[in-house]
């Protein structure tokens, strides 16, 4: 009998222990929906014709609907102008573009790049490279020299400085330390 009433309690709490993980996952479900149909109207909307993003590739000129401070809108635009990037086939288009990221977003990935958050900071350094933001390269190369620094971050960081043309590319490259394979020293140096 008490072997019942024990079973019956530990099934009970079982249930409520599943209930809130179900709970628990939905609302993340719920968020994260509501964040990727946001990301998703910000890139429709600059990927019309009359849209800021437009005016800004031809004048140079942004606007205040170009702003990166509400929730998600930054990652909205970063996709637009990836997108953009994938496309582009002026050079004047690319270094306007260029010139945003480097105005707009230095700022935030200067903050995510002393995440404490591995991911955090790899998503960052591929944006970074995607966007050669020159502002942040001291900023990398102290990074380098942290014993904090994993191999795959000094790798996209040799990438990028690669991308950037720096000086500083030769010296790390010669470091004995991080042996990397040839495949991943054409990546750098292509």
């Amino acid at each position: 009998n008490e072997a019942l009433i024990a079973f019956a309690w530990l099934s009970v709490i079982m249930l409520v222990v599943l209930l809130l993980l179900y709970g628990y996952l939905a609302y993340r479900k719920a968020t994260y929906n509501k964040r990727q149909l946001v990301i998703y109207e910000v890139v429709r909307d600059l990927e019309q014709p009359d849209s800021p993003l437009e005016t800004y590739l031809e004048t140079g000129e942004a606007s205040r609907r170009l702003s990166t401070k509400e929730p998600y809108r930054m990652e909205g635009i970063q996709e637009a102008l990836q997108h953009r990037l994938a496309v582009s086939n002026t050079p004047e288009e690319r270094r306007l573009i260029y010139e945003f990221a480097e105005r707009y977003f230095s700022g935030q990935y200067r903050e995510a790049l002393r995440s404490r958050r591995w991911s955090t900071r790899m998503n960052t350094l591929l944006w970074v490279e995607q966007f050669r933001i020159r502002s942040l390269e001291f900023d990398l190369l102290r990074w380098m020299k942290e014993p904090r620094c994993s191999e795959e971050e000094y790798f996209q960081i040799l990438r990028i400085l690669s991308k950037l043309n720096s000086e500083h590319i030769i010296a790390f490259l010669k470091e004995s330390d991080h042996d990397m394979s040839d495949s991943q020293l054409l990546q750098i140096l292509l």
